[in-house]
């Protein structure tokens, strides 16, 4: 039985806007595209070992990313992208557009 991590070990916040395409394409593959739409204001902002945040800039795609992650397992399949398990956390931009 292999024991290796499945996903992407990632060290820094670079890294983990480097892999950010590659989780989106995943969430697509999986779900859909409307489950990646709510996402698409989305970038991660923040990284440590135990949490991405992803920052929206638009209140509107903030809020529909909330409630399509109360149905849609956004944290699940991120997780299937590292090697570790993370967080993650929605948050909205203090310069937000309404």
């Amino acid at each position: 039985m292999d024991n290796k991590p499945k996903g992407r070990r990632i060290h820094n916040l670079d890294e983990m806007v480097e892999l950010w395409g590659a989780v989106l394409t995943r969430i697509k593959r999986k779900f859909g595209v409307s489950a990646v739409a709510y996402l698409h204001d989305a970038w991660p902002v923040a990284f440590d070992e135990e949490e991405v945040v992803l920052e929206f800039h638009k209140e509107l795609w903030f809020k529909m990313a909330v409630e399509a992650a109360k149905r849609l397992p956004y944290e699940q399949v991120l997780n299937e992208c590292l090697a570790s398990p993370h967080r993650l956390r929605f948050q909205l931009s203090p310069e937000r557009e309404v």
